[in-house]
């Protein structure tokens, strides 16, 4: 559910080992006491920090983040308290994870709602990255569908057909709007691009490449069905997408129309 939101927080929470990579797009703040040690929280906090760092140094800009890994604080401390009074936080958090004896520390804002609000929600941002291990199934509850399976992500939109959603393959998409062309790696074997005008010029021909070696230009054609279908889906005049391309694997070689 990451393309919901413009920011999240996490407050002594647990990653459980779930992928980051489905937080691309999505500013990340985590926070919690350096003495929050049960089910090894403040540990597993500042390692996947550090996965959340070298996703960021890999792709500029597409992981905004941040640790507030409070000093010498347990579990169960407000970090919504209105008035701005400074924390004192571990800014060298792989030094603590290493066992240093001394480490850098600084005394910030961890206020987590000022620091959520500073962001606005991005519904179509220009690069994607879709790890379809981590959609959580239907739920069944007394004979009735309680919670539907995911099927969008951003402009994306998976088909039905079987897919290896190991971990070892994640989606991975971008679109340029001076070329007119969607590039993805790695897509599912049948899926969705949607698109609108706010993405690329749907008058013109549009550039598709799968896998650096698939090519081809496809002509799309704004229709009602699209628009209608998109946005029932959720509701939302940001995901109302006006035309879409649709590949499938026949295969080793791709269609697409």
């Amino acid at each position: 559910m990451s393309d919901r939101f413009a920011a999240a927080n996490m407050s002594a929470g647990h990653p459980n080992g779930i992928s980051i990579n489905n937080l691309a797009n999505l500013p990340f703040l985590i926070q919690l006491g350096s003495n929050d040690v049960a089910y090894d929280r403040a540990r597993q906090a500042a390692e996947y920090t550090e996965k959340l760092d070298a996703m960021a140094n890999l792709h500029q800009g597409l992981f905004p983040h941040r640790l507030h890994l409070h000093s010498n604080r347990g579990h169960g401390f407000r970090d919504n308290i209105p008035d701005i009074v400074p924390q004192e936080i571990i800014v060298d958090y792989s030094g603590w994870l290493n066992g240093k004896e001394r480490f850098p520390r600084e005394a910030t804002d961890t206020n987590a709602i000022r620091w959520l609000e500073r962001f606005t929600r991005n519904p179509i941002p220009k690069h994607v990255f879709w790890d379809l291990s981590n959609i959580a199934a239907s739920r069944v509850a007394d004979g009735k569908e309680t919670a539907k399976t995911y099927t969008q992500f951003y402009w994306l939109e998976y088909g039905g057909e079987k897919w290896d959603a190991s971990g070892t393959k994640v989606i991975e998409a971008t679109y340029d709007k001076a070329q007119n062309s969607v590039a993805l790696r790695h897509p599912a074997n049948a899926m969705r691009i949607l698109l609108n005008r706010d993405m690329l010029d749907l008058a013109k021909p549009i550039h598709l490449v799968i896998d650096d070696s698939f090519q081809r230009d496809i002509t799309v054609t704004p229709n009602e069905t699209t628009i209608r279908s998109t946005l029932e889906s959720r509701g939302d005049p940001s995901w109302m997408f006006e035309a879409e391309i649709n590949i499938r694997k026949n295969g080793d070689s791709w269609e697409a129309q």
